[in-house]
């Protein structure tokens, strides 16, 4: 509410009341090894969802349920952030024509099928909090397949 106090009076439009509500988190994969993680960043992987629980959400998660707040577990797709960069695109979009060639295209599709399913899964989350009051947003998106 401080910082709401302090907009400047020549703003034309409304701020937002900063009422968040958490709906989980995405964990980031830096080193893959056959399809897992290196053993330094599995133990700071497996701290994560007790730490997200206890103090995000301020409730612990029953033994042995499967996480609800993990959205994703995504690669970092290292290969292809400086071909997306350099085209100015999405990783997940890259073509052949723009350097995204062999193991590279394979790359974008892996990244497109991991980040559609992390879409999906964030609208599933904001439809479970019901932060719309008209009903679920994945409704309301207006959600076209580019490839």
């Amino acid at each position: 509410m401080e910082r709401k106090n302090k907009k400047p009076e020549d703003l034309d439009f409304c701020l937002p009341e900063g009422n968040m509500i958490p709906i989980g988190y995405i964990m980031m994969r830096h080193s893959i090894r056959q399809d897992r993680p290196v053993q330094a960043y599995q133990r700071w992987m497996n701290k994560m969802p007790g730490a997200y629980s206890k103090y995000v959400v301020k409730k612990q998660l029953p033994p042995n349920e499967e996480n609800p707040y993990m959205l994703a577990h995504l690669k970092d797709y290292r290969s292809l952030m400086p071909m997306a960069q350099e085209k100015t695109k999405p990783m997940f979009l890259l073509k052949p024509g723009d350097g995204a060639i062999g193991s590279h295209y394979q790359a974008v599709q892996a990244c497109y099928t991991d980040f559609k399913e992390l879409t999906n899964n964030i609208l599933s989350a904001i439809d479970k909090v019901k932060i719309n009051e008209k009903g679920p947003v994945s409704k309301l998106i207006n959600y076209t397949d580019p490839v």
